[in-house]
């Protein structure tokens, strides 16, 4: 427990990306070694030089007590990755949070929930079966996860705390920023997020420190957990091309079941659905299609049925699994090209192909002139799907120097 204070410390820190914690681990004793370290000893650690300095400056502008007090004053409580009570099941997704940050209480049964995902702009239809799943699994003890944005996933939630189950919201900002709800101005939905912990059905879960704020590239890192949370994905209404698909791309990736609600032939809104039903994925009409496909769901106070063994996508010619990125790891990095999902990263790779080598934060920042918190957050998720590897301070394309624009495009993250 002494070392929490130093982790939440470099948690804060900008610029360690997803190895950092790795080699401050291998290269000191301890967090409070590491955190007293100089730049020097940082660099024998495995540092670059500029980072080394920018982590000893940054230090000397971070109060650890201030960090702490604002933990305490929030109610928000850090759960190290080598705490026991660190969700066993988010060590196995790529990248797992170093610290997982939670306001309310995470319970064991949480993570047999189902995630619940959809398009904001949903139909009255989709809104309606929406309603009618999430309630009916909270009302079977299955704990609704979803992430609060308006639309399919702000029902969601709200239909488990009216059926008197459990949710729990994956947020892509500090959990600090809850407190705006208090005054109606949160973006996750009016009062819901306060609702969730004050009703005691819920927690709210985050992966980023206090003070961050949410933009598209921590919103698509989070949807790895919104699937890596869960027992299964349910995806109720969403376009082919949306940052739900994204999110079952992760779900894929993590072999968790995955399970869609089919909707009309001519609906834009139902477009992914039906695909993933064409796929492979169990298609839903009522909750007994989950309960039946899932072992050890919820609070398993009732019977449920043997397992499929969940989605399975056919393998005929060029599979949309292999076009769309699905399968493991290795088949990730053995991809011939880098499948650019947004305007920023699309500037960074263009940066690091007409580098022809590694650049650094500040020299990516100066050449894009995109921010540094920007930069950041997308070098990270870019990290995370294997397109990019950081070499000391640098960072350089891990894959082919070719690039083109996702098939799933980002427009609901």
């Amino acid at each position: 427990m002494s070392d929490l204070r130093y982790r939440i410390g470099f948690d804060h820190l900008k610029g360690l990306g997803p190895c950092g914690f790795s080699k401050l681990q291998n290269g000191f004793d301890s967090m409070e070694e590491a955190w007293e370290a100089s730049a020097a000893e940082l660099q024998e650690a495995g540092f670059g030089s500029d980072l080394s300095m920018s982590i000893v400056e940054q230090r000397k502008r971070m109060s650890l007590d201030g960090l702490m007090d604002g933990l305490a004053e929030h109610e928000v409580h850090p759960l190290p990755i080598s705490s026991p009570g660190y969700p066993q099941q988010l060590k196995e997704v790529e990248s797992p949070p170093n610290i997982l940050y939670v306001k309310g209480e995470l319970l064991e049964r949480d993570l047999r929930g189902i995630t619940v995902i959809g398009t904001r702009d949903c139909t009255k239809y989709g809104a309606t079966v929406c309603a009618e799943l999430s309630s009916g699994l909270a009302s079977r003890g299955v704990t609704v996860i979803s992430d609060m944005v308006r639309g399919i996933d702000n029902l969601a939630q709200r239909s488990a705390l009216r059926a008197g189950g459990r949710t729990v919201a994956v947020m892509a900002s500090g959990l600090d920023y809850v407190a705006s709800a208090k005054s109606g101005r949160s973006s996750n939905g009016a009062k819901l997020p306060l609702d969730i912990v004050e009703s005691g059905s819920g927690c709210l879960v985050s992966e980023h420190p206090m003070g961050t704020r949410s933009n598209r590239a921590r919103q698509r890192m989070r949807n790895r957990l919104l699937s890596g949370l869960a027992a299964g994905v349910l995806v109720v209404e969403a376009p082919k091309q949306s940052g739900t698909m994204f999110t079952v791309r992760c779900a894929l990736d993590q072999g968790r079941e995955v399970f869609a609600v089919p909707g009309r032939a001519d609906s834009a809104k139902s477009e992914g659905t039906n695909w993933l039903i064409s796929q492979g994925a169990k298609l839903v009409t009522e909750v007994d299609d989950i309960i039946n496909e899932l072992k050890d769901l919820g609070d398993s106070d009732y019977e449920v049925g043997a397992g499929t063994g969940g989605m399975e996508m056919r393998e005929s010619g060029v599979s949309d699994r292999a076009r769309f990125g699905y399968g493991d790891s290795r088949t990730r990095s053995q991809k011939a090209a880098i499948v650019v999902e947004t305007a920023e990263e699309r500037q960074i790779v263009d940066a690091l192909l007409a580098a022809n080598g590694g650049m650094n934060v500040d020299e990516i920042v100066r050449v894009t002139g995109l921010s540094v918190d920007n930069v950041g957050a997308s070098l990270s998720m870019m990290e995370i799907k294997g397109y990019l590897r950081q070499v000391g301070t640098s960072y350089e394309l891990a894959t082919s120097g070719q690039h083109m624009i996702a098939p799933l495009m980002m427009d609901n993250a």
